[in-house]
């Protein structure tokens, strides 16, 4: 801070280097007794990014009409500049996501209302319509079922749960999926385990969604290990593959809404890159974390906590 001799008479740029407020006290001794109104960006003094601020401010004027000095208020709206950028982004993106299928559904449509192709084509057409029916409607549940966990109007319902039960349970709604690539699936636990107080559903939910990538993204005749341990007042639950993995570049963006690693080999593997954003959001609700380790080629590792 300065004292009011340091300052007085000089000018506003001399002492607080930040050219934007210079231009809102500028506007405002231009506009005496006008009000006005801005968005400005400013440095954050602690951690260096840039907050942003609605101002609104106006000159204050004595009696005898002569200036006394500048009344600005400043409201940091950065949260909500946050928002809006990602409701915008979420909107474009997911209008993006929901037109491929349907365009798909409406061009085969027009095709077999033509009526000029045998019947193996037709068949063809509707099982691609099929398809991308079932795409589109992965793609909205899995859109409302984030939007409902996000927004709280799915109550998380806690109760003892057992941990090796909910494997156990898990890999048997999986055998088809790992069957069909002959990818065998290993749990790796000590027998004496600590119950956690967590909504089983949802704790079953993040780990098929886990183990689900895991075969997915994985060649035929790979192992998925899945593994169980306690750390301290936590436990850990960690999914491992030999998979394709994670190029380092995408590593940071996995838990993004829509967001999915595109390369040659899983350009033909579906998903509506709702499933990570949709685990990391339960994860942290009950109060653990999830992290990952990949690298492209050699497989993935992804684990969470939970506390006991």
């Amino acid at each position: 801070g300065k004292t009011i001799k340091e300052v007085a008479g000089k000018d506003f740029l001399e002492h607080l280097h930040v050219v934007e407020l210079y231009n809102i006290l500028k506007e405002a001794l231009q506009k005496k007794g006008e009000i006005f109104t801005h968005e400005v960006s400013l440095p954050d003094i602690v951690s260096g990014s840039a907050r942003v601020f609605k101002t609104i401010g106006t000159t204050v004027m004595s009696r005898k009409n002569q200036l006394l000095g500048v009344v600005t208020v400043f409201r940091d709206i950065t949260h909500e500049k946050e928002v809006d950028r990602m409701k915008s982004e979420f909107v474009n993106i997911a209008s993006h996501e929901l037109r491929t299928p349907l365009s798909s559904i409406k061009i085969y449509t027009e095709f077999l209302l033509e009526g000029q192709e045998n019947e193996d084509t037709e068949k063809e057409y509707l099982s691609i319509i099929a398809d991308e029916t079932e795409r589109l409607t992965n793609l909205v549940n899995d859109m409302l079922d984030l939007s409902r966990i996000e927004s709280g109007k799915i109550k998380i319902s806690k109760e003892t749960v057992n941990i090796s039960e909910i494997i156990d349970k898990s890999i048997e709604i999986l055998a088809p999926s790992a069957e069909s690539k002959n990818v065998n699936i290993h749990k790796i636990m000590p027998p004496e385990f600590p119950d956690i107080f967590a909504d089983k559903n949802m704790i079953q939910q993040v780990i098929i969604n886990l183990v689900s990538n895991s075969i997915k993204y994985s060649d035929t005749n790979k192992d998925v290990h899945i593994s169980a341990e306690k750390n301290g007042r936590y436990i850990k639950i960690a999914v491992a593959d030999s998979g394709f993995g994670i190029p380092e570049k995408d590593i940071q963006h996995v838990f993004d809404k829509f967001y999915r690693v595109e390369n040659e080999k899983t350009a033909n593997i579906e998903g509506t890159g709702l499933g990570l954003p949709m685990v990391k959001y339960i994860i942290e609700k009950h109060g653990g974390d999830i992290t990952v380790n990949s690298e492209f080629g050699k497989g993935s590792l992804f684990a969470f906590t939970l506390p006991i």
